[in-house]
């Protein structure tokens, strides 16, 4: 099945593997422009999801099995941006192995939840552009249980989360954030079970 090139990707929960090796661009208002969940994806690459206004969350796979790729590596791979509600823009949870390369634009943009929200996915190989969140909730980015999984974002803000602007939980690779982690009710950051490797916050932090 190929995503529609004007709506969201649903995959359907069967052990299929739901992608062909090259996907259509997908562009979804107001709603997921993926939503994946107890499916097995096989080998999948899915290129050029654009999300806006959304009040559901950008992207989610949870209980998923298999290796996702998301982008070619030119142009706008990802571009997920949500207005309100409380659904990060992009969230893997169980999400076995998913890689997002350097090679193309990865920006997200959430209002009201999380940026990021990343947890039980120890496979992932995760290299984003600008990475921002307002007002969320919960946290502004939270990785939890990344295991040897590495996250780079090249910048963007965390404004105004209720709870933890920048959390990681666990991990034994490298992690990094060049963009700002700006006032919010709860705190700024929290760093807590690492094994190993580097966290680099090098944004301003007000």
């Amino acid at each position: 099945m190929q995503p529609e090139p004007c709506g969201p990707a649903a995959v359907p929960p069967d052990n299929r593997a739901a992608v062909p090796p090259t996907a259509l661009p997908t562009t979804t208002a107001g709603a997921r422009g993926l939503d994946a969940t107890g499916t097995n994806l096989g080998t999948s690459l899915f290129d050029d999801i654009t999300v806006t206004g959304s009040d559901e969350g950008g992207l989610s796979m949870s209980n998923t099995t298999g290796t996702t790729t998301f982008g070619d590596g030119t142009g706008t791979d990802l571009a997920l941006t949500t207005t309100s509600g409380i659904g990060p823009a992009f969230q893997l949870s169980n999400a076995g192995t998913v890689n997002v390369g350097a090679g193309g634009t990865d920006d997200f943009s959430a209002t009201g939840g999380p940026a990021v929200d990343v947890t039980g996915t120890s496979e992932v190989s995760l290299a984003f552009d600008n990475v921002s969140s307002t007002n969320s909730s919960t946290d502004g980015i939270n990785l939890a249980g990344l295991g040897t999984g590495a996250f780079s974002a090249t910048g963007g803000a965390i404004t105004g989360a209720a709870d933890i602007g920048f959390d990681i939980d666990g991990g034994s690779s490298s992690v990094s954030y060049s963009g700002a982690l700006n006032n919010g009710t709860g705190q700024t950051a929290e760093i807590t079970g690492r094994t190993g490797g580097t966290v680099t916050l090098s944004g301003a932090i007000a």
